[in-house]
């Protein structure tokens, strides 16, 4: 039997208020996103950056998603977060009280909560210029009051603020917007729309409508969502924006106060830190610097051998960040031994990491229990890590709650975390667990000698560089060859392989047929019992070849420092008049509308699917939708059929110099049989007994299922 239920196509609508578009849709006009987007790269060329980094590029859209997810969950209805019905007092002070928030998380090194607090209050103070009447009133400048505590000259609840030539629901479009475009407003006061179901107007009073189809006080109004007074879908025109002529000016306004709003936040942040340390915080905030790191390092009596290698490996790169534009903001630290799981150690400075490194010793006990509880200890150390992030997992044990280890897996995807793991011991051995996890995060796994533990800190360096993108990620058995594309826009190429069983040579091989040599003066090779990294400066633009002769498992990882970068590929559906992420895994068989980004210029972009064993599923074109800021191109594609196998994306194209280039994203995607949906607003306090109820659809036969839950 099958449990499911059917969408209508009118839940693409909703009767919750936006002001802007949240994300990107089809209505003309500025969009919360972009125009987030946009004043952060205002705020980058303050700091005289250049290419947009790994870093910075996760920052962004970290901001600006938290900036548009206000209208697509619990406070796309309630009126504070909108500026509606004149709580603009209210609304202001809320976006006070949330900066206070991101403030403070900042300090404490909370970097990916601070970009949530901080990115929903953007679009609070966004949504004050199109809902209220500030720009009808005052034009395209910033009000010093928003945000930053009570708003003055507020119409009181009993003063009328709108008169309104009364237009009947089915009155055409093209006449109701020719009427709205009259001015309604009959007050010198600030004030704002009232959205039916989340403001009520007082009785006896004639206030000011947000307006637009969804409202159900009227099509009339002042809101100022789009550029144009309204738009057609499902064949007809629907009214959405009525006070479209001050689209333009609202935008502008807004822009100007979310750049102030940034500096002010930085201007706090000095203030109570000092110059140094306040915008350390906020640089660290916009990713202007590395990526967070992690490490787990086994302490376990086997470690003794390799641990001081290990520990001068992490030291090693680590140390060669520090004062660069590539140090990190945070690192995090655990240790992994049985029978316990210590406490892992999440640090803002640099000093901390190598005083808590400097005492990691190899325990002196025999009664070590083998295999480890590292799928745990991964598990705790993922979320910890920031979003954009690179873990390390150094070990010489088995895994002992793979389970644990999945559950790692799956939210290292989510957030773009890159799990990689050198194995070297004897210990009770089995590395599938950690290639199973290392492979579905895009990071591989290397089985080496107990001597060569310290040898990988150029691995290291390469994974956590600032421009890093990822070319090609292959796995492979027995004797093969393979080819990927290096573009003109790619200085740097970083090709590792791993032998992960048996033995193998291995030859990387140039565009014009030359093999590549350990003593060439552009190239470096680490050569390790079952591991080799080439690294080779301004690579030749073409076609490589990697041969692999030899009976075994390995992985190939072809990777380049590059400002043209591949950055997310993502499962959308329509919702509060317009796209968001959809929750959970995609569904076998189904069709989905997904999206795409691209930083720099391409052209002839198409998606290229592959499964596990580097066949080719499909080759799918995909369309250029928005520019999200200078560098950042959507795409898009409302008809993606999800393959019913595991599945990664290439992005292949070329580049502004007409080189073919491709990029995959790192993180496998595992299409599911079965759909589960959550309830929203579920409150589920601490140490209480909570009834949660949600929804499981199975999209196959007949089955049995278990449920589990991780409290994270």
């Amino acid at each position: 039997m099958k449990l499911g239920f059917k969408i209508a196509v009118a839940a693409a609508i909703c009767t919750n208020v936006n002001a802007f578009v949240p994300r990107y849709m089809f209505v003309p006009g500025e969009y919360h996103e972009k125009m987030v987007a946009e004043v952060l790269d205002k705020i980058y060329e303050e700091y005289r950056h250049g290419a947009y980094t790994s870093a910075m590029k996760t920052a962004v859209r970290a901001i600006a998603k938290a900036n548009s997810q206000v209208d697509a969950d619990d406070r796309s209805g309630k009126a504070i977060w909108h500026c509606d019905g004149e709580q603009l007092t209210q609304c202001s002070n809320n976006v006070k009280d949330e900066t206070i928030k991101g403030i403070g998380e900042m300090l404490l090194g909370k970097i990916d909560d601070a970009r949530y607090t901080i990115g929903g209050a953007t679009h609070t103070l966004q949504d004050f210029y199109a809902h209220s009447n500030w720009v009808e009133l005052y034009g395209a400048v910033a009000s010093d009051e928003m945000g930053y505590g009570p708003i003055s000259n507020v119409a009181e609840p009993y003063e009328d603020t709108c008169e309104y030539v009364h237009i009947h629901p089915l009155t055409s479009s093209a006449k109701a917007c020719a009427l709205m475009n009259k001015n309604n407003i009959i007050t010198t006061k600030l004030t704002s729309g009232y959205y039916k179901g989340t403001s009520e107007i007082p009785e006896g009073v004639k206030k000011c409508f947000h307006g637009g189809f969804l409202d159900g006080y009227g099509l009339e109004g002042i809101n100022k969502d789009a550029s144009v007074c309204s738009f057609g879908a499902f064949g007809i025109g629907l009214v959405i924006s009525p006070h479209n002529t001050f689209h333009a000016e609202a935008a502008i306004a807004a822009k100007i106060a979310t750049v102030n709003y940034f500096h002010n936040i930085k201007d706090t942040l000095i203030a109570k830190e000092g110059e140094v340390n306040g915008d350390s915080a906020f640089r660290k905030f916009l990713g202007l610097g590395g990526a967070t790191v992690g490490f787990i390092i086994s302490a376990s009596a086997n470690m003794a051998e390799e641990i001081d290698g290990v520990k001068t490996a992490v030291a090693q790169v680590v140390q060669s960040k520090i004062g660069t534009d590539e140090e990190p903001p945070l690192y995090v630290i655990s240790t992994a031994n049985n029978p316990s799981i210590p406490e892992h150690s999440v640090l803002t400075r640099s000093n901390a990491f190598f005083n808590v490194l400097s005492n990691l010793h190899a325990k002196k006990d025999s009664g070590v229990e083998c295999p480890e509880l590292s799928g745990l200890n991964i598990y705790k150390t993922v979320l910890s890590l920031t979003s954009g992030s690179t873990l390390f997992v150094y070990t010489d044990a088995s895994m002992k709650d793979i389970d644990d280890a999945k559950a790692a897996s799956i939210l290292a995807n989510r957030n773009h975390i890159n799990i990689n793991s050198v194995l070297s011991g004897q210990c009770s051995f089995d590395d599938s667990s950690y290639s199973e996890i290392s492979g579905a995060t895009g990071g591989q796994t290397f089985i080496i000698n107990k001597s060569e533990a310290g040898q990988l800190a150029r691995l290291s360096d390469i994974l956590t560089s600032n421009h890093h993108v990822q070319i090609a990620n292959i796995d492979g058995e027995d004797t093969n060859s393979y080819e990927f594309k290096v573009d003109s826009k790619t200085d740097k190429l970083s090709v590792s392989v791993s032998i992960t069983d048996g033995n193998a040579a291995v030859l990387l091989i140039r565009p014009d047929g030359s093999i590549v040599k350990a003593d060439e003066l552009d190239s470096e090779q680490t050569v390790l019992s079952s591991a080799a990294v080439y690294d080779i400066r301004n690579p030749d633009i073409g076609t490589w070849k990697i041969d692999v002769k030899g009976s075994s498992k390995f992985t190939i990882s072809a990777a380049g420092n590059s400002s043209l970068s591949f950055d997310d590929f993502k499962f959308i559906e329509p919702r509060h008049e317009s796209f968001f992420e959809t929750d959970g895994f995609p569904v076998a068989g189904t069709t989905s509308a997904v999206e795409a980004a691209l930083y720099g210029t391409v052209s002839d972009v198409r998606l290229e699917l592959v499964s596990n064993n580097g066949s080719l599923i499909e080759s799918l074109t995909i369309n250029a939708t928005a520019k999200r800021s200078k560098t950042e191109t959507i795409f898009f594609k409302d008809d993606f059929l999800v393959p019913n196998e595991d599945f990664t994306v290439y992005a292949v194209g070329k580049d502004e110099n007409g080189a073919e280039f491709q990029r995959v994203l790192s993180h496998k995607i595992t299409p599911q049989t079965v759909s589960v949906t959550a309830p929203s607003n579920t409150n589920i306090p601490l140490n209480t007994d909570t009834v949660y109820t949600f929804r499981v659809t199975n999209h196959a036969e007949l089955e049995t299922f278990n449920f589990s839950a991780t409290d994270g």
